[in-house]
Formats: C-alpha cells, structure tokens, sequence
C-alpha cells in the first residue's frame, strides 16, 4: 500500500494559473528559480533585520536584530516553506491535468470537448477563486500582526505579510482545484456516456480516473500537512496555518466521497439493468437444469453445460453487485489512512494551546 505519491517530473502542465506564467516550465528551471526567490525573500529580510527601521513609533522587535533574525524560528522555517507551496502547487497542476486527459478514453467524448469543460478550472476563473479564497485567511493574517504589534507593522511584518499571502493565494488555487473538480465530475458525467458497458467500467476499475483526482490530491495533502505540522512545532501555533491544512483534509476527503458518489450514481441504472438481464439469464438456466432427464448422469455433457450456465449466471450476479457495493472501498481506506496521520500529529499541540498539559 503506498503512502506516499512518486513523482518523476516537476514539469509544467498546461494552465493560465498567474503563478504558473511566471514560474519556468522546466523541472530543473523550476527548482533552482522557487530556491532562489525563497532564499532572496529570506535575505530581504535579513537587511531588514539589519537597518532595525522604526515604524510608526514601534520598536524593532529584536534587540539584536542580525542575531536575533538568523535564530528566529519563522525565518528559519518560511524558506523552505515556501518552496513547499510552489512545489505542491505545481504537483498539482500535474496530477489534475494527467487525469483529465486520462478521461477522454473513458468516455464517448473528444479531447476538444473534454478541454471545453476543464478549460476555467485551469484558467483565469481559478485566478479569481484563488484570491477569493485566500481572502478569509490574508485578513486573519493580518487581524493578528496588527494585535501583535499594537496597532502598526513594521518593515519585517510587512514582508512575511506578503510572504503568507502569497502562500495563501496558493492555497487558494489548490481549493479552486478541488471544488471545480468534482463539479466537472458531475458535468463530464452528465454530458457523455461511457465507452464499455457498465460490468466492463466495473470489472477493468475504467471510473479510477473520476476517484483517482481524490487519491493524488490526499497524498499531496498528507505531504502538505506534514510539512505544515512540523512548522506548527518549530515556528509556534498559528491559528491560520492549522486552518488551512484542516481545511486541505475536509475538502480532500470531501472531494473523493462526492465523486464516488456521483459515480455510483451515474452507473447506478445501467448496473440494474445489467442485473436484470443476468438474472433472466439465470432464470433461464435453473429452467434449463429443471428440464434435464434425472437419470442423465452427471458426467453427461447436457447436465454439465446446464450447470456451468447456471454457476456462470449466478457468478455474473455476484461479481456485478460486489464491484458496484465495493467501488472504491480499499481506497476510502487509504484517504482515510493518509488524512489520519497530520491530524493525529497535530493533536498534541492543539491540545497544548488550549492549555491542555500533556506531560
């Protein structure tokens, strides 16, 4: 059972995310530009640290800035934090678009058609929803510095505001992400039919693609939070962070239950009339076996072929109804698995922040 996702390729996937525009195409590029900025963001502030600015009337927080800044545990952290959202944004962008195009063969429906319906999610529709998204937490953000700083912000604030910002406006692309893929899901479904018969979707796992948006995305999201945990260890609580990553796993477990949902339900009809047929073809075996001659022995080929019809029909009955029931099951418990491990991680320190002493 794998936990965690194996990726071998950080390379763009086709989008008008800003973010994306402005970041290479390149796995290479990619790497060694998001390290670069992350590293000159930390270095800003550090000559910041050094001019020990006054804003406003405020004191500098440090009293040794250049000291104090290189021990400070949030400036210590945000670097690779950062890199951790552009990184897991990019992730992203891969797996949806590889699952998308990876449902044109599914269904009676061409690739123009398919890029039609997916074409806001990846588009300037997400640019919108992304700041929309970020806007609750940005405002938090910003609520508690100005607590913090008694009512003003230094030089300092201001730049790990715009660096929190930033991350979350990319979290907010991941929700857009996860709300306009189920809705797809259910759009794709209604608009084109499948290219199998309902027992072959069941029987070759063909609706994996629709649940497997889901899967990608919780292991992305385990990766996510255990970054982000261990940023609530070292940098301190922060309502906001813990927020966002609770927020992550709701929307991810959220997303897969919806989707099988809708699945289950989209094949539903076609499943029942299935049904029906191997049981009229049952009917027509035990009918088939009533008819035969007692005294035919059951080494004769005429008893032998009325019995594996009949064995056949009630195998075709029961392998049917156990695929429909049990569509997804062992990957529910997966999700369930990977979402499970940040939140018993967490639970310690939520637990000491509500005064709560553990040892």
């Amino acid at each position: 059972m794998e936990i965690f996702p194996k990726y071998k390729s950080l390379e763009k996937a086709k989008n008008n995310w800003w973010i994306e525009k402005i970041l290479p195409d390149h796995s290479k590029t990619f790497v060694l530009i998001v390290i670069s900025f992350c590293f000159g963001i930390w270095l800003i502030g550090y000559i910041i640290a050094l001019s020990s600015d006054v804003i406003e009337g405020v004191e500098f927080e440090y009293s040794n800035p250049g000291s104090d800044y290189l021990h400070d545990h949030e400036w210590q952290y945000q670097p690779f934090y950062l890199a951790v959202h552009f990184v897991i944004l990019r992730m992203f962008g891969v797996v949806y678009t590889r699952n998308f195009e990876g449902t044109i063969c599914l269904l009676k429906a061409k690739p123009e058609d398919i890029s039609q319906h997916t074409r806001w999610v990846f588009g300037h529709v997400s640019n919108i929803g992304a700041f929309l998204a970020a806007a609750g937490f940005i405002y938090y953000d910003y609520s508690a510095m100005l607590d913090e700083g008694f009512g003003a912000l230094t030089s300092l604030d201001l730049l790990i505001m715009l660096v929190w910002g930033l991350e979350r406006i990319i979290l907010g692309y991941v929700i857009c992400l996860m709300f306009g893929t189920v809705f797809l899901i259910w759009k794709l479904l209604r608009s084109y039919h499948y290219s199998a018969p309902a027992d072959v979707v069941l029987m070759e796992k063909r609706w994996r693609p629709f649940t497997q948006f889901a899967m990608e995305a919780s292991s992305l999201v385990l990766l996510f939070a255990l970054v982000d945990v261990a940023y609530l260890y070292y940098a301190g609580f922060w309502l906001a962070d813990f927020l966002a990553f609770m927020v992550l796993i709701f929307l991810v477990t959220a997303s897969f239950l919806v989707s099988t949902w809708i699945i289950k339900s989209d094949l539903r009809e076609e499943v029942e009339e299935q049904l029906m047929k191997f049981y009229e073809e049952l009917e027509a075996a035990k009918k088939g076996v009533s008819s035969l001659d007692p005294k035919i022995p059951k080494t004769d080929t005429r008893w032998l072929a009325a019995n594996m019809d009949l064995i056949l029909a009630f195998l075709k009955i029961d392998y049917l109804e156990d695929q429909f029931h049990t569509m997804a099951a062992s990957d529910a418990k997966l999700l369930v698995l990977r979402m499970l491990i940040p939140i018993l991680g967490i639970i310690p320190k939520l637990l000491q922040e509500v005064g709560f002493e553990i040892f």
